[in-house]
């Protein structure tokens, strides 16, 4: 994902259009050349334009989304009126005859990949602890069971205490808890 921004104050009219539609042209562009950088095919591609804006003189401004990724008279009527319709549900209150300006321009640009193929689990091990250790729990040493975390098999339960070790993390499980791994490889820990 990219997002784009040019920083332009001009007055949300249709005179504003010869300025503001080469400024939308560039960010469409850049976006694609992005997303082509990435190896987004274009039919995976989705880009969006949007708009910040502010009534003339306003110190903040509200993110209106555009219609179309271009900028003619059809979609700058729509923003204005969105403009509107989202200042009012956001402060109770919209002022139609009021100028409104653009403060900035955006465009996000986002690549639609599939989902990846699931990996199926592949058990290490005989599935039992690899080793015990001691360690500090409820103020004294106990000698707990230590697991790698690919030796624990599907859907087989280890109840604490215990430690899950595996290449970036440790995982405690204390008295009174259970750790299960599910069918996508995933450690679910409940309390027993």
């Amino acid at each position: 994902m990219h997002d784009l921004v040019r920083s332009r104050v001009y007055a949300a009219r249709p005179e504003s259009l010869a300025a503001l539609e080469p400024v939308v042209d560039a960010l469409v562009v850049e976006a694609h050349a992005r997303l082509a950088a990435d190896a987004v095919p274009a039919s995976a591609r989705q880009v969006e334009l949007a708009a910040d804006m502010r009534y003339q003189g306003q110190a903040f401004e509200i993110t209106v989304p555009a219609r179309a990724t271009s900028l003619d008279e059809i979609v700058l009527a729509s923003l204005v009126a969105d403009f509107h319709d989202t200042h009012r549900r956001r402060f109770s209150y919209a002022d139609p005859g009021s100028p409104v300006e653009f403060v900035s321009l955006r465009v996000s640009a986002v690549g639609r990949l599939p989902a990846p193929n699931a990996v199926s689990f592949e058990l290490r091990g005989d599935g039992r602890p690899s080793r015990s250790r001691k360690i500090w729990l409820a103020g004294g040493w106990r000698e707990v069971a230590v697991w790698d975390r690919d030796q624990l098999p599907l859907g087989g339960t280890v109840a604490g205490p215990a430690v899950i070790e595996e290449a970036y993390t440790t995982v405690l499980l204390l008295e009174g808890w259970n750790c299960r791994r599910d069918e996508s490889g995933h450690l679910i820990a409940q309390r027993a």
